[in-house]
């Protein structure tokens, strides 16, 4: 999918199966409009931070209902309960990249450039 900052469409559930739409809580579905609120303005490092916490909320549905742990309430714990699950290591590799990664965007070590949150953004899509 590509997607450009200028040309985010207002009804952003138009970018979804109606279906997948509905099935996300309120909470994603908001953050999916924030997401492309900072996309569109061309805030960068504020989209990917968007990015990752979708990111982290998928894993935590996908944790709690498929999985059916409970009390997760971070990435990392979430990643160590697929650890445990023995889900393939290049796969967690990549989610603790994307930990590691958020968390220096989250703390200033670090700022996005226009190409790596595109890329994100479509890569999340």
């Amino acid at each position: 999918m590509d997607i450009k900052p200028k040309k985010v469409p207002d009804d952003i559930s138009s970018m979804f199966l109606v279906e997948i739409w509905n099935a996300m809580t309120k909470s994603m579905q908001k953050d999916i409009k924030e997401l492309f609120g900072v996309f569109y303005i061309e805030a960068w490092t504020a989209t990917l931070l968007m990015v990752y916490r979708i990111l982290e909320e998928i894993l935590r549905v996908h944790i709690t209902h498929d999985l059916k742990e409970t009390g997760v309430s971070n990435i990392g714990e979430e990643i160590e309960i697929l650890r445990n699950k023995n889900y393939s290591q290049s796969f967690l590799e990549k989610l603790e990249y994307c930990k590691d990664e958020r968390n220096d965007f989250m703390h200033g070590q670090k700022r996005a450039n226009p190409k790596e949150a595109k890329e994100m953004v479509e890569y999340l899509m």
